[in-house]
């Protein structure tokens, strides 16, 4: 198995840098020249590897050591890589898309597809090598999440409607208790009737001598 050391600029299909590719990263084991030599036996070291995946093009898939560019561009797979998991490609998943027979589904899988999505994105070479109906396939997956797209936002905004839709019946309720409240202090203060003042004859029986001077 050959391993490629070569740097590839962002117009090459097999850049890293190329959106709709995915790696495969992998422990490879390999002969330690240097040392084998040295010992005089046969030593093997274990290096880090990575598959570059294009989808639609199972013909070309260069292996090579993983490179700070490899972990950069795709860090939650080599995360998931050296923690031991499996990453599922982002997307909407080949299985769950009705579209797809299961005669083809194997076949664009064995294409190196994982995703609508991938399916949506391809080139029309790509969609040469899918077969009859790959361009029609292309159209058709680009439809599919055009409609989801859509779907979300109509479900978002029939979700904000909700939110002041409930936000207004909450201010008329409160509103509503409000006008209760001052109707019963209207009705209080209506059964209550006007307020007693103290009369001036009052006001003067407390006055010093004022007994005495009704006396006289």
């Amino acid at each position: 198995m050959s391993v490629a050391n070569a740097t590839y600029t962002r117009s090459n299909s097999l850049a890293a840098s190329e959106a709709r590719n995915y790696p495969r990263f992998f422990i490879e084991t390999v002969r330690d020249e240097h040392s084998s030599r040295h010992h005089g036996r046969e030593i093997f070291r274990e290096e880090e590897r990575v598959e570059i995946i294009m989808p639609g093009n199972p013909y070309t898939r260069p292996i090579m050591r993983v490179s700070e560019e490899h972990r950069h561009t795709w860090q939650k797979q080599y995360e998931a890589f050296k923690a031991g998991r499996e990453i599922a490609t982002d997307g909407t998943p080949l299985e769950a898309w009705a579209r797809v027979q299961p005669k083809q589904l194997h076949e664009l899988k064995a294409l190196g597809f994982k995703t609508v999505e991938q399916i949506a994105v391809m080139d029309d070479q790509t969609a040469g090598r899918v077969g009859t109906g790959g361009r029609e396939l292309r159209r058709i997956a680009q439809a599919f999440l055009n409609d989801a797209a859509r779907m979300v936002a109509v479900e978002r905004l029939a979700a904000e409607n909700d939110a002041k839709n409930a936000e207004i019946e909450d201010l008329r309720l409160k509103l509503h208790g409000l006008e209760q409240a001052m109707e019963r202090i209207a009705a209080s203060n209506e059964h209550a009737g006007p307020p007693v003042l103290p009369s001036s004859l009052d006001a003067f029986a407390k006055l010093p001598g004022a007994d005495a001077a009704t006396g006289s």
